[in-house]
């Protein structure tokens, strides 16, 4: 095949390259030829949420070696995350076959950064000569490749040490790749398409939202898993009722489909007090409701995907905590991060038989403090009652 270049980057072998596509251009003619001169497997599974905050890792390998090719394997639910990276040289889902190819295909080094079996056995199977991260040994035991991955390896076993932890999850990350995280260089990486924004601006004009305005998304899910995440309906109602007396302020109700009778109760009791809510709805694709979420300034939330999202699409951000670890949470400068007053917070159970439990004490005041807070951030008109805490 004297035509074709099969050691380019862009060579895909079952459909031709995008450069072709773009402008018919053939390998012997292209200007966009490159040798990989490095390449990275990177297996991250897991929650979506957790998969989009590794994403940093990929802009400090691009600044380190411009010729890496990179290739990462994920679930299926969380390939819409990764869609549009610019730094993602192949995308790959879960899979037999993927399996298949790790039995063919070598890698210069394999980032594994799951500390759970599925994820494990992908990067044992892999070929390399370095791999950093856990693997699994014929015995079914997960362990870390090297020495930095010890330190998140013992906080999922050990409770007392997770509670511990001050380190972000991004530090940790960047430690068991050898890397070193900076907050001010290496944010979560998420590209809205063009249709998709024009998505997110259908819907401003479709709900008299203009420019002038500020619009605080309300995040009111928390995922079937973790139901201690959750902040009372309620609160929720007082916070929108209270932030709708703001003449320049907006409120966008923010769920997903486990939501659905939630936000229906919501929006009927704020009806009943004449208060006109934004139903951003339930059913949104994951691309969609990352758009709606770009059409927030600020947006309220627990420790779910949304923050996730809000923090890569740049928004400030106020977040809630119980549960879970609020100090291994990066929100870039942009955010507010509220915890109740309570010793036995980031306690990691499903379920708690204390009431109020952590999330639900955290009072109305405190969220219409530190949602003003950062909508001052924007228009220094609207008043903040107190300084609740500096942005994180």
């Amino acid at each position: 095949m004297k035509n074709v270049r099969s050691d380019c980057r862009y060579f895909a072998g079952d459909k031709p390259c995008r450069f072709h596509k773009i402008s018919g251009v053939k390998c012997g003619s292209c200007q966009q030829y490159a040798v990989a001169d490095k390449k990275v497997l990177i297996i991250k599974l897991g929650a979506p949420g957790d998969v989009l905050r590794t994403t940093p890792v990929l802009m400090e390998l691009k600044w380190q070696n411009p010729a890496v090719h990179i290739t990462w394997i994920t679930e299926k639910r969380s390939l819409p995350l990764l869609e549009h990276n610019p730094y993602i040289d192949r995308l790959w889902e879960y899979s037999a076959e993927v399996i298949a190819r790790l039995y063919i295909e070598e890698f210069d080094l394999v980032l594994s950064l799951d500390n759970s079996g599925d994820c494990a056995s992908f990067a044992s199977l892999a070929k390399s000569r370095e791999k950093l991260g856990y693997g699994l040994n014929e015995k079914g035991v997960i362990f870390p490749f090297n020495k930095e991955a010890e330190a998140w390896l013992e906080m999922a076993v050990f409770d007392d040490i997770k509670k511990a932890n001050r380190r972000t999850y991004q530090d940790h990350i960047f430690s068991i790749c050898r890397l070193k995280f900076d907050p001010y260089l290496h944010e979560i990486v998420l590209n809205l398409k063009d249709d998709e924004k024009i998505f997110g601006r259908k819907f401003a004009l479709t709900y008299g939202i203009e420019e002038s305005d500020l619009v605080v998304g309300m995040n009111i899910g928390s995922g079937g898993r973790w139901p201690m995440k959750r902040w009372k309906d309620e609160g929720f109602i007082e916070l929108i009722e209270r932030l709708s007396k703001e003449e320049k302020v907006k409120v966008v109700l923010l769920g997903g489909p486990e939501e659905v009778e939630r936000a229906e109760k919501i929006k009927n009791d704020l009806d009943t007090k004449g208060i006109n809510i934004i139903d951003g709805g339930c059913n949104n694709t994951l691309r969609n409701f990352i758009a709606l979420v770009d059409v927030c300034d600020v947006v309220v939330t627990g420790d779910t995907l949304a923050m996730h999202i809000a923090a890569g699409m740049k928004k400030y951000v106020v977040a809630f905590f119980g549960p879970t670890s609020a100090a291994e949470i990066e929100l870039y400068g942009r955010g507010i991060k509220l915890m109740p007053e309570k010793e036995c917070i980031c306690c990691y159970r499903q379920r708690c038989e204390i009431r109020p439990y952590c999330v639900e004490s955290i009072t109305v005041d405190k969220f219409l403090i530190a949602v003003k807070e950062c909508l001052n951030r924007y228009d220094l008109t609207i008043e903040t009652p107190e300084k609740h805490h500096a942005l994180m």
